[in-house]
């Protein structure tokens, strides 16, 4: 089988992180989620010519320094770097 003309050659995980805002229900059910506020950024490095490679970054957080209480905060920050054959 042939390999795809681009791989992932490393994947870093800086934080990975979750938390509940509301004390555990007794019956087990979770609020129901409205929709809301997310902040998502991306980057990413300039073309490496001699290697072919590329390094990528993804931050997410959820209900982190949100003036309204959301039932969880979650904050997700990935690195990646990804090779071109």
């Amino acid at each position: 089988m042939d390999k795809h003309p681009i791989q992932l050659v490393y994947l870093g995980i800086r934080e990975l992180f979750i938390k509940s805002n509301i004390p555990p229900q007794p019956d087990g059910q979770l609020p129901e989620l409205e929709e809301g506020k997310f902040r998502l950024q991306t980057g990413l490095t300039d073309y490496d010519e001699e290697n072919k490679a590329i390094g990528v970054a993804l931050k997410l957080e959820i209900g982190i320094d949100d003036e309204e209480e959301c039932p969880f905060s979650l904050r997700i920050e990935l690195y990646w770097k990804v090779f071109r054959h």
